[in-house]
C-alpha cells in the first residue's frame, strides 16, 4: 500500500519541533515543511510532537527522559 501522505522536513526543523521552537503551523507556512498528498500527513506529524511536549511535563521515567532528551535537544544536538 503507497502512503496517501508525505511529509518532508530538514533534520534541523525537525529538532526546532522537537524542542519547542517552533510549531507544525508555522514551518509549514514558512516553507520548512511540506505536505504532498493528503495533508492530515501535518496533523499527525503535529500530533506526535504534541505528544512529546506532553510527556516533559509527565512525572516518573517517562517524563525524566522526555526532559533529557528535550535539554539535549536545546543544548545543541546540531552539532
Amino acid at each position: 500500500i503507497s502512503p496517501t501522505s508525505r511529509v518532508s522536513l530538514s533534520a534541523d526543523t525537525l529538532l526546532d519541533l522537537l524542542s519547542g521552537k517552533t510549531d507544525v503551523t508555522t514551518a509549514a507556512l514558512i516553507g520548512k515543511l511540506e505536505v504532498r498528498g493528503e495533508p492530515m500527513g501535518s496533523v499527525l506529524l503535529g500530533g506526535i510532537i504534541d505528544g512529546f511536549r506532553r510527556m516533559t511535563d509527565a512525572g516518573g521515567v517517562r517524563g525524566r527522559v522526555a526532559r533529557g532528551f528535550s535539554r539535549w535537544l536545546e543544548q545543541g544536538a546540531r552539532r
